[in-house]
């Protein structure tokens, strides 16, 4: 005969252990999620921190180097002259500084179409969008300063290259990476005092004929002290010297300054390009209409953080 007292019993047990069961998998559910919670808390307040940090000393060393960059340049020349390098250790972070001068490149939204292509089908590992023509070209803006003046065809490299790892564009010492072949700023003036042979070709190609050309770099290596008149006489280009004059300044008002910071929480990168107020000009500027010399210099300023 069946012990009904006892069978019933046993179902309570059973069933009071499925329920203590049943809140241990619930309490181990929530202390997973609580722990989960936590970890992506504290991952996102080291993300911040990290990020804070590298702003920080970004914006620090910017201030301290791009005011001076030209002093910088004069004094410690790369082999091209035309960039300072420097390694140092802050703290637990190793970070890389390349200085240039922005003048001594080819700019993008005025070399020649044929130089543009040449360039393109140099780096396969970028995808160059297709240019803009003047007329689709953007008014810079960028950190609440504004000029209408100042028309280029790109306001970042994103919008010449699309979305590109900074490793891609990062001025290398062997000379690689899309900063050192081409800048976006400036005013389309090439400075002939830094500028290596192959950026005045670009620069004049479509203003003066090769043996023109050759004749002003020849005279530049024989000459290294002649002023910007000189250079432009010794071409011997007749009526097209103004044009050409025009192409090439003397000189340089817009500088960049790369960081790479190094660190266990992950490497960022930023560019920052100070342009001072007379850059904010064509390259023929109306001498009726100077620049007020007390606006203010230009920065520009973009993070990324490595791959």
């Amino acid at each position: 005969m069946i012990d009904r007292d006892a069978h019933h019993a046993t179902h309570c047990r059973a069933f009071t252990l499925v329920l203590v069961l049943v809140a241990v998998v619930i309490a181990a559910l929530t202390l997973a999620g609580l722990a989960r919670r936590t970890l992506l808390l504290e991952m996102s307040s080291r993300e911040v921190h990290a990020e804070l940090a590298h702003r920080t000393l970004a914006t620090s060393i910017e201030s301290a180097l791009l005011p001076v960059a030209e002093d910088i340049l004069a004094g410690q020349p790369d082999e091209e002259g035309h960039s300072g390098r420097f390694t140092l250790d802050i703290d637990d972070r190793r970070v890389r500084i390349v200085l240039a001068d922005e003048q001594a490149k080819p700019h993008a939204g005025f070399i020649p179409d044929a130089a543009f292509a040449e360039l393109d089908q140099s780096m396969p590992e970028l995808r160059f969008r297709p240019r803009p023509s003047p007329a689709q070209r953007t008014d810079l803006s960028r950190n609440g300063a504004r000029s209408s003046a100042l028309e280029r065809a790109y306001v970042s490299f994103e919008e010449l290259v699309g979305p590109t790892p900074p490793e891609e564009l990062w001025p290398a010492e062997d000379g690689s990476g899309l900063a050192n072949a081409l800048t976006l700023w400036g005013n389309g003036r090439v400075n002939i005092a830094r500028a290596d042979d192959d950026t005045v070709r670009v620069a004049l190609a479509s203003i003066l004929s090769r043996i023109e050309i050759e004749r002003l770099l020849r005279f530049r290596e024989d000459n290294p002290d002649a002023t910007h008149a000189e250079l432009i006489g010794a071409a011997q280009a007749g009526a097209r010297a103004e044009d050409a004059a025009a192409a090439l300044g003397d000189g340089s008002r817009c500088m960049s300054c790369w960081i790479w910071v190094e660190h266990a929480a992950g490497s960022r990168v930023r560019l920052s390009v100070k342009e001072r107020p007379e850059d904010n000009a064509s390259p023929s500027p109306d001498p009726a209409d100077p620049p007020d010399p007390r606006t203010p210099p230009t920065t520009w300023r973009y993070d990324w953080r490595t791959q």
